[in-house]
């Protein structure tokens, strides 16, 4: 599983891929994110590989105070956990993708758990208003 900021997102200062899986020391530009209704609002596309079938749970939280970080893909209003299911596929070409958005009140530090059949992945990030 896979996600990709439509913003500036950083590893160890560099830019990383779009598709990457390197989280080690990531930092989350808000700079240029959208700011509506108290909230940062990041445009966040979710994919995984045409090899993977199955559920995939995905909830995260502010780590370092008071904060939210929410789910928004359609209804009424952002939740708390976003539930995706990722079907068959035949041609090893085609990967399932989902536009969101993740919803953060504020800076801070954040983690994000996805959870699929074939295990957890956590990703830990720093969203600053710096560059």
């Amino acid at each position: 599983m896979y996600f990709a900021w439509a913003w500036s997102f950083q590893v160890g200062g560099r830019v990383i891929d779009a598709l990457s899986t390197d989280a080690e020391d990531a930092t989350f530009s808000l700079q240029g994110v959208p700011y509506e209704s108290s909230a940062y609002q990041a445009k966040t596309p979710w994919v995984s590989k045409p090899d993977y079938e199955g559920p995939i749970l995905i909830r995260g939280r502010r780590l370092d105070g008071k904060g939210t970080l929410r789910f928004y893909v359609a209804g009424p209003k952002p939740e708390e956990v976003l539930k995706l299911n990722a079907p068959s596929r035949t041609d090893s070409t085609h990967w399932s993708f989902w536009p969101s958005y993740i919803i953060l009140s504020r800076p801070g530090c954040y983690g994000v758990q996805v959870d699929t059949l074939r295990g957890t992945d956590i990703v830990i990030f720093s969203a600053t208003t710096g560059n």
